[in-house]
């Protein structure tokens, strides 16, 4: 009769000291997630920083870019009309490159806490770009969506401050 006494003891220990466990993980993984969420809050704040982009749907590419300062907005994007209009392409070699220092911004946060922000070029260089819209999640990651004449373009990726 004993043994099945200390046999149950030791079950709800066991079972107390797991449920322990995964509560702390739980706790340390929110802790991390508003650390990031604080860091992510002050980037898009200080408004410089840098959209690395690794998805252009449907296609991947690496090193390209959007960089947001305060005053100027400097895009190296995959060539807009080759991702549009042949998506299965390499775009290695075929890029967007502007630099915008007259636009219009305005930053906001949706229902979930995401934040919008959203720049409205007023030059008539900047490859046919009518808008740019990201979509920052509390960490970090990111969907840029390009609106121009020729239609939508979407990006992903994240993003990081800029150095000073």
């Amino acid at each position: 009769m004993k043994m099945k006494t200390l046999s149950k003891l030791i079950f709800a220990s066991s079972f107390i000291l797991w449920g322990l466990n995964t509560a702390n993980a739980q706790s340390s993984l929110q802790d991390d997630q508003a650390i990031k969420a604080g860091e992510v809050k002050n980037i898009v704040d200080g408004q410089r920083y840098i959209l690395k982009v690794e998805h252009v749907r449907p296609v991947t590419g690496k090193g390209y870019q959007l960089k947001i300062l305060p005053d100027t907005v400097t895009g190296y994007l995959p060539d807009l009309d080759r991702t549009r209009l042949h998506p299965a392409d390499t775009v290695s070699t075929s890029s967007t490159q502007f630099i915008c220092t007259n636009f219009g911004r305005d930053v906001n946060k949706d229902n979930n806490g995401n934040w919008i922000v959203t720049i409205r070029p007023k030059q008539t260089d900047v490859s046919g770009i009518r808008q740019l819209k990201l979509s920052i999640n509390q960490l970090g990651y990111t969907t840029l969506s390009i609106n121009t004449a020729k239609g939508p373009v979407t990006y992903y990726g994240y993003i990081k401050q800029v150095a000073y």
